[in-house]
């Protein structure tokens, strides 16, 4: 099944343009040459191929028994061949522009995309870095805490040794 586009495709290809004001040129074109520019634009491709087929429709056949071109005829075909190329060539560098436009468009976009992540990336670390931060102050209220727990457990644990000695001193020395 041939492809086949939308009205919107067609009405803004820059192909279809061309097509449709020089189609007879374009038509005359051998299709193995058309292809030849190394272009592989379906609109463009398509609106060649419809201008081919209109032109084949509304020019009367030449007898196939036809033998080469007389000097005026060779020099018209080379002139519309000349013409036909260089309004190929047109199309082709038309559709180029627009294929870099929405290339550019398309960069535009992922650059845009790219800036919000490392903006959201920036800001999840500054979430991070906040946090860790808030973990070392907590950390070191803990360890302050634990040392002066140790501390008054030390003391605890030496305050009945201390009592011990004041009251054998107490007594040694007699003051009881």
């Amino acid at each position: 099944m041939p492809f086949r586009l939308s009205k919107t495709m067609m009405r803004h290809s820059p192909a279809r343009n061309v097509a449709s004001k020089g189609c007879s040129v374009l038509a005359q074109v051998p299709e193995n040459e058309a292809r030849d520019f190394g272009f592989t634009n379906i609109n463009i491709s398509t609106s060649i191929t419809r201008a081919r087929q209109a032109l084949r429709h509304r020019l009367p056949r030449r007898p196939r028994n036809m033998s080469a071109a007389s000097g005026s005829d060779a020099s018209s075909n080379r002139s519309l061949n000349s013409a036909a190329g260089r309004q190929l060539l047109h199309a082709l560098e038309e559709a180029q522009a627009q294929t870099i436009a929405q290339q550019a468009q398309t960069i535009t976009q992922q650059v845009q995309t790219i800036t919000q992540q490392v903006q959201t990336i920036t800001q999840q670390a500054q979430t991070i870095a906040q946090q860790a931060q808030i973990i070392a102050q907590q950390q070191a209220q803990i360890n302050a805490q634990l040392q002066r727990d140790i501390e008054a457990l030390q003391a605890a644990q030496q305050a009945p040794r201390h009592r011990g000695l004041l009251r054998y001193v107490r007594d040694k020395d007699g003051l009881a």
